[in-house]
């Protein structure tokens, strides 16, 4: 072969090849980002337990809008760093015991420690007003001390939270040295090693354990990578539950009125271009607000009230979205009755059950799912929408919708609330959007015969 040729065929090849990767990839990258999604959501509980540490509704009033990698108290009685120093702190009278009394639902009551969260809600104040996000300045903080006791100053003057002595209380030094403030009656009960109702010096080991917000927190405290990956998870099904009511009914009845024809199928038409006509979404709105008192009458906790809005959600939503798929469901079934190979077969005598059930059906399942496809992300965003007007998904439970609503309001103080859950509902919508028409893309060229 000649160099020119030589030259010639190493750009066809690589043309080529280039080619057939992009059509061979098409559907690995977006299946690749929904099936994670798909993952992360279903192992919501077990990767926010493990990896975030919190809860989705776990508040800490301390805590609020803390940055990425922040720190908060760890809340559980026997996760306590040693602090020897801490009972000099918190024994008011000087008698190297705190005194406490249990009410009858076994929670302890500690005068000492009556006064810590009053005082911890005055350290945050002081906090945010000495400088807050950016770190307070350590005469600024120490000039907010003055109504503190005089036992406890010397654990919270800006020297001793000041541990990298760059001349400004950062707020995770904030968070690490007021971490005392956060003992409370059901502290003490962890404590109380003997049950007598005195908690020693031996037994007041030390301070409470801080733990990180990978994603920061929202402005109840709130781990806020907890709460994306259960607001994920919540969205999903949401949306994955109406997009099934919408294919069982669409594909039914649309595949039923193309098979019956006449005038069935034109009457059917008709109900289907009235009901488009219709503002659905105000539709599912109306359907929220006057069944939410009737659902909080029925179930009177709050978990149980919101489940039961998500499920009426779901649908009301799929009950709305069947009217295109069932319109394009039953064109299908009017082009493949009047098929040449459909026709053939009945002149050979197939019935009409058969001709249905082994060659028309069958045929619609692969244009209909990825039509189904598409109708997902349609879906994922306007639960998102409803949610973010506070129509959709209820407290306690998050969604995308619930958290994009949250970041809204709080985007001055902290934009990663807004932009995580925004870019979740952006690589949702894109996954599926791209997975649909890579789906479609193939319909049409096995068709084509390519």
């Amino acid at each position: 072969m000649s160099a020119a040729a030589r030259n010639a065929t190493g750009p066809r090849v690589l043309e080529t090849g280039l080619a057939l990767a992009g059509r061979r990839g098409g559907l690995c990258i977006p299946a690749v980002l929904l099936g994670s999604l798909i993952l992360v959501a279903a192992l919501a509980g077990p990767l926010s337990s493990r990896v975030a540490g919190f809860r989705y509704d776990q508040p800490d009033p301390l805590s609020p809008l803390l940055a990425p990698g922040g720190v908060s108290v760890e809340p559980h009685p026997r996760s306590y760093l040693a602090d020897d120093a801490l009972m000099d702190a918190l024994d008011s009278d000087g008698d190297d015991v705190l005194a406490c009394s249990r009410s009858a639902g076994g929670r302890y009551y500690c005068p000492e420690l009556e006064e810590l969260p009053g005082l911890a809600s005055e350290m945050r104040r002081a906090f945010e007003a000495a400088g807050g996000r950016s770190g307070a300045d350590r005469k600024g903080w120490d000039a907010a001390l003055a109504g503190v006791p005089e036992r406890m100053r010397n654990r919270l003057e800006a020297a001793a939270l000041d541990r990298d002595s760059d001349r400004v209380v950062s707020r995770d030094e904030w968070a690490l040295g007021t971490a005392f403030l956060a003992l409370d009656g059901l502290d003490a009960a962890g404590f109380d090693q003997d049950l007598d109702g005195r908690i020693s010096r031996q037994e007041l080991v030390g301070v409470p354990r801080t733990r990180t917000h990978l994603l920061g927190t929202d402005s109840l405290g709130r781990d806020l990578l907890a709460r994306l990956l259960y607001g994920l998870r919540v969205s999903m099904l949401v949306s994955l539950a109406a997009a099934t009511v919408s294919l069982l009914l669409g594909t039914l009845l649309g595949l039923l009125s193309g098979l019956v024809g006449g005038a069935a199928d034109r009457a059917f038409l008709r109900l289907l271009e009235v009901l488009q006509s219709v503002p659905f979404i105000f539709l599912v709105i109306l359907l929220s607000v006057f069944s939410r008192d009737v659902l909080k009458m029925r179930w009177q906790e709050a978990e149980s009230a919101a489940l039961a809005q998500a499920v009426l959600l779901f649908a009301a939503l799929g009950a709305v979205q069947w009217f295109s798929l069932a319109r394009y469901a039953r064109g299908l079934a009017v082009s493949l009755k009047e098929a040449p190979f459909v026709r053939s077969l009945a002149g050979m005598g197939f019935s009409t059950i058969r001709l249905v059930a082994r060659h028309i059906v069958p045929n619609t399942v692969l244009p209909i799912s990825a039509y189904a496809v598409l109708l997902v992300p349609a879906l994922v965003l306007e639960e998102a929408f409803l949610s973010f007007l506070g129509f959709g998904i209820q407290p306690p439970y998050p969604s995308l919708g619930i958290l994009l609503g949250e970041g809204v309001a709080h985007m001055a103080d902290s934009p990663l609330l807004l932009l995580a859950p925004a870019g979740t509902v952006l690589m949702l919508a894109w996954s599926l959007n791209l997975l649909g028409e890579e789906l479609a893309r193939r319909l049409a060229g096995q068709r084509s015969g390519k």
